[in-house]
């Protein structure tokens, strides 16, 4: 039913200036118009709407996982090795490695959804050089592993390295970054780790996600969700969270919700630290510190 039949302007005709009289259906013409232009926008707005909820919900995955198209280094470090691991459910997954120089500590590292596992070369040769092994993982769907990336993927991959550096009797800490945080939290939460690391951690994609846009359904249509604060309370080793009080990717809120959710966590920020500066704003000494903390600590 058209909105104009639930109400009649009254119809009195009206004196022109002109002495002429005017049509008495000429206020019903303008209310019809008028509300046919309502109903046209209101049409036009619900479609822009569904379509990029569409479109949002099919370029989720390009828009988390934007995966480079090639590793950053060709040439390895003396002290890396590459190699090739086997999920559970038959991708293979390329990664670099180097043993531990000392001790038994190996860190499991989780990149951010934009780097490479290569581009963390830089970072694993300073902590090679303290004497930890390094696993450098690569995601399936980024450079040189098979697959397609997914949350439940990730997990699985993230299940590869920590069956790797088991057989090689590490005590293993996980590390996550950004995106990273979510694998590393869900593994940490699951396997018995040493430590575990986060650098500018999410407390859930799908709360950073509904915050950046608030005009979609976010929740109801998020397929990679990473509920990173529902997992934090299960992990049963030390933890160490960074946050930068200028992120704007991920604020500064998430660490501190995250911190104050877990067990046992050191909580530290850095004044003038955003979303990829912190290992070099001071970041980096308290990992080290952290790490060292853990070398008397046993596995249980």
């Amino acid at each position: 039913m058209h909105a104009s039949q639930f109400w009649r302007w009254p119809r009195w005709p009206r004196i022109l200036p002109n002495g002429r009289m005017s049509d008495a259906s000429e206020p019903t013409r303008t209310f019809s118009r008028v509300s046919n232009l309502l109903w046209r926008g209101l049409r036009i707005a619900l479609g822009t709407f569904i379509l990029s909820s569409l479109g949002a919900c099919a370029l989720q995955e390009a828009l988390i996982f934007p995966a480079p198209e090639t590793q950053r280094y060709d040439i390895l470090p003396p002290e890396f090795e590459e190699v090739s691991l086997t999920t559970s459910d038959g991708e293979t997954l390329y990664a670099v490695y180097a043993p531990p120089r000392a001790g038994d500590l190996s860190l499991l590292m989780f990149h951010g959804n934009g780097m490479s596992a290569t581009g963390l070369l830089p970072f694993g040769r300073v902590l090679s050089a303290e004497g930890y092994g390094v696993l450098l993982l690569e995601y399936r769907g980024y450079p040189k592993s098979t697959g397609r990336p997914s949350e439940d993927g990730l997990y699985l991959d993230a299940d590869a390295g920590y069956a790797f550096l088991r057989e090689a009797d590490a005590r293993v800490v996980a590390y996550g970054m950004s995106l990273g945080s979510g694998v590393a939290v869900d593994l940490a939460a699951r396997v018995p780790v040493a430590g575990l690391i986060l650098e500018a951690p999410f407390d859930s994609l799908t709360n950073v996600a509904a915050q950046r846009v608030p005009f979609l359904p976010v929740r109801l249509l998020l397929r990679h969700r990473f509920e990173n604060l529902d997992k934090i309370g299960g992990v049963d080793a030390p933890i160490l969270i960074l946050h930068g009080e200028q992120d704007r990717v991920v604020p500064i809120e998430n660490g501190r919700t995250l911190s104050e959710a877990a067990r046992e966590a050191e909580f530290v920020t850095f004044e003038n630290g955003t979303h990829n500066n912190l290992l070099s704003v001071g970041g980096l000494r308290d990992v080290l510190r952290f790490l060292e903390g853990l070398e008397s600590t046993p596995l249980e």
